[in-house]
C-alpha cells in the first residue's frame, strides 16, 4: 500500500503546519485502488481541541461536510492529515484513533516539516510510503 499526492498538496500542507504553533487537522479526499490511496483534494477541518496546542478534534461538521461532497464526486475519504509540534510519529492517542479510523495518517511536524504517513495493521502503526506526485 502507498499513498499517492500531489507534491505541491504536500508542500502546502507543510508551509501550514509550520505557520502555526496549534495542531491543525485536514481531510483528503480520492479514489482507493488495491495498492494506492490516491489523494485529489485536501479540506482543512477546524480543530475544536480544549488543548489545540497538543490535540487535534477535528469538527464533526466539517468531517460530514468533506464526506457528502466526496460522495456527490464519487470520491471518498483517503487521508487524515494532522500537524505535530514535535516529530511526525504517532502520539498514544493517534495510534488508539488510528484503530478506529481505518485510513492513512499523514503527521507532518511543525517544528522540522518532516512528515510520514501511518496506517494500523494488527493494532500497532505501520509506516507506509509516499509517492510525489506532479500535479
Amino acid at each position: 500500500m502507498k499513498l499517492k499526492i500531489c507534491s505541491t498538496q504536500l508542500r502546502e500542507l507543510t508551509n501550514k503546519a509550520m505557520e502555526s504553533s496549534l495542531e491543525r487537522v485536514f481531510i483528503g479526499t480520492g479514489h482507493l485502488t488495491e495498492k494506492e490511496l490516491i489523494v485529489e483534494e485536501i479540506d482543512e477541518c477546524p480543530n475544536i481541541s480544549e488543548n489545540p496546542e497538543t490535540l487535534f478534534k477535528a469538527d464533526p461538521l466539517c468531517i460530514y461536510t468533506v464526506y457528502k461532497k466526496a460522495e456527490s464526486l464519487n470520491k471518498t475519504i483517503v487521508l487524515l492529515v494532522h500537524t505535530h509540534p514535535e516529530s511526525p510519529e504517532p502520539s498514544l492517542l493517534d495510534i488508539r484513533n488510528m484503530k478506529t479510523w481505518l485510513i492513512p495518517w499523514l503527521i507532518i511536524s511543525s517544528l522540522t516539516g518532516e512528515s510520514k504517513v501511518w496506517m494500523c495493521r494488527d493494532g500497532k502503526p505501520i509506516e507506509i510510503p509516499i509517492e510525489l506526485n506532479n500535479c
